[in-house]
């Protein structure tokens, strides 16, 4: 789900957060609902997906077929070269064109907002056992911001019942940055969530 953070006003955004803290469900906005979902192949997931395993093709491709012994290469490397290995050029052309239509419908997104937010997964931080790179869910949300290359960060915004870390990505338009600094910062300000650790941590049990 994403939530959208409206502020157009000169307001603190220390208030703005202290709303987003109170508030337990949060509509979606319609546009960014679609953008992050990937339910269709040409959703900005999924082109973007495109243009990033075309390209990891590209730079690795070559190398990772002439190693005899590619054992070398992790489980995600594997799967990610397989996935490249069906993509044409003409997709990933296709997928370029795209973008620049994507771009300008995330630039009337902040027209009403300074900034919105997603989680940064749609699943909190798993533990060192779990391949977590393996899942495709995380790229979800990360990916469509790499995508049409607006800047992002990500926070800590609290704990799941196990007491693992959930993720928070802050996304505004382009050179922003300062803004994201700002509300983070506020963010950490009025919670704690940065300064706490998962109950099993160190010794690289996590």
């Amino acid at each position: 789900m994403c939530i959208i953070l409206a502020s157009r006003r000169e307001e603190s955004h220390l208030y703005s957060f202290q709303v987003i803290k109170d508030l337990a469900v949060s509509t979606p906005h319609p546009w960014l609902q679609r953008h992050f979902e990937g339910t269709d192949r040409r959703d900005p997931l999924n082109v973007g997906l495109t243009i990033l395993l075309y390209e990891f093709s590209q730079i690795l491709g070559n190398t990772y077929r002439s190693t005899e012994n590619n054992t070398q290469f992790g489980p995600v490397v594997h799967a990610n070269m397989a996935q490249a290995a069906q993509i044409s050029k003409e997709m990933y052309e296709a997928a370029i064109a795209q973008r620049p239509r994507e771009i300008a419908a995330i630039r009337e997104v902040f027209q009403d907002v300074d900034a919105f937010l997603t989680p940064t997964h749609p699943f909190v931080a798993p533990p060192l056992t779990m391949d977590a790179e393996g899942n495709p869910g995380v790229r979800q949300c990360t990916v469509p911001v790499s995508f049409t290359g607006f800047p992002a960060l990500s926070l800590p915004c609290g704990m799941s019942s196990s007491g693992l870390p959930i993720g928070l990505q802050l996304v505004a338009n382009d050179f922003q940055e300062a803004l994201l600094f700002s509300i983070a910062g506020a963010f950490e300000r009025v919670t704690d969530f940065h300064a706490r650790q998962p109950p099993i941590y160190g010794g690289g049990q996590t």
